[in-house]
């Protein structure tokens, strides 16, 4: 009986270690998965963002960026899209809001609009942009880009219909160049995220002609 004993104890030892052994070769499996779904996941991740700014990267000359925007605050039902924005130049005299046409050819003024795309980091959302300004950059080599900034205040920024994560420089930029600001009153003001920003330097809002015009239109009255 003795031995009997000795061997189902050997036995049940053995066995007992090749579970062991088992159940520590399935953990390590499961954590290798782990481990490699995540990598894969940041590849694809980084991936994703390399290519949603390869355009913005490519050295190309940047010649100049024509815009199209609402000049006031335009609240919507439904997103408004990029291609039924056509340029409005209202009658200043009896009305100010409308859908303006800008253009910045200026080389320094580009670099720096340039230097700040460069930064855009695309934005994990996929979503619709709900557009109030159109930005369309201009190359030496006659190719485009589109920067379209959506929602009631403009301040989601896509590129080439791709969400980019907010950078307010960019946002204050690209809005005083085509003067923007200078239509805007009060809360409007407040409510733009790039203007409560403290983190960059502004420079003095930019004028456009249209409201030099506006404002001479009012002086007639």
């Amino acid at each position: 009986m003795g031995l009997v004993n000795d061997l189902l104890i050997n036995i049940y030892k053995k066995m007992k270690m090749k579970i062991f052994l088992y159940i520590a070769i399935i953990f390590a499996s499961l954590l290798l998965f782990t481990c490699c779904k995540q990598n894969k996941k940041e590849n694809e991740k980084n991936l994703t963002n390399q290519s949603a700014n390869d355009g913005v990267n490519k050295e190309r000359s940047l010649t100049r960026i024509d815009a199209l925007y609402y000049n006031y605050i335009l609240e919507s039902e439904t997103p408004i899209k990029a291609s039924d924005m056509k340029k409005e130049i209202p009658v200043f005299s009896e009305d100010k809001n409308g859908i303006l046409d800008a253009s910045i050819t200026d080389s320094t003024k580009i670099k720096e609009i340039k230097d700040l795309l460069n930064d855009l980091k695309a934005s994990e959302e996929e979503t619709t942009p709900d557009t109030r300004m159109i930005f369309v950059l201009v190359y030496d080599d006659e190719s485009k880009d589109t920067i379209s900034l959506a929602e009631i205040y403009s301040d989601r920024i896509y590129f080439n219909g791709r969400e980019q994560i907010r950078n307010n420089k960019l946002l204050f930029t690209l809005k005083n160049y085509i003067g923007f600001y200078p239509w805007l009153i009060g809360d409007d003001m407040f409510n733009m995220s790039e203007l409560q920003d403290h983190s960059f330097p502004k420079p003095p809002f930019t004028s456009s002609r249209y409201y030099k015009e506006y404002q001479q239109a009012l002086a007639g009255k």
